[in-house]
């Protein structure tokens, strides 16, 4: 990431709902039939991103997402749902 951040990128990680970083309910209300959550969090993350560095940001071209294992299907949820949000998408088995 500092490489990244060296060259000008800003990283901004998030956290949605269902993995285990922020505890047991917050892993709970973001699997199974609650994995919507986890898709809408990220949306509010990319949302929050762009708006904030409006000046930045020229357009949505220039957000990237990188996940790997069970975010994939977060980060191809969103793909299919929100086309156009972000540029690219780097998503690892």
């Amino acid at each position: 990431r500092l490489v990244m951040m060296e060259r000008g990128w800003s990283v901004v990680l998030c956290h949605v709902r269902g993995g285990g970083e922020l505890g047991a309910r917050w892993h709970a209300s973001g699997k199974g039939p609650h994995k919507i959550n986890s898709i809408h969090d990220l949306r509010a993350c990319v949302d929050y991103v762009s708006h904030c560095d409006k000046a930045y940001l020229s357009s949505s071209s220039k957000i990237a997402l990188h996940t790997a294992s069970a975010g994939g299907l977060v980060v191809g949820a969103f793909l299919n749902m929100f086309t156009g949000l972000v540029g690219a998408a780097v998503v690892k088995a």
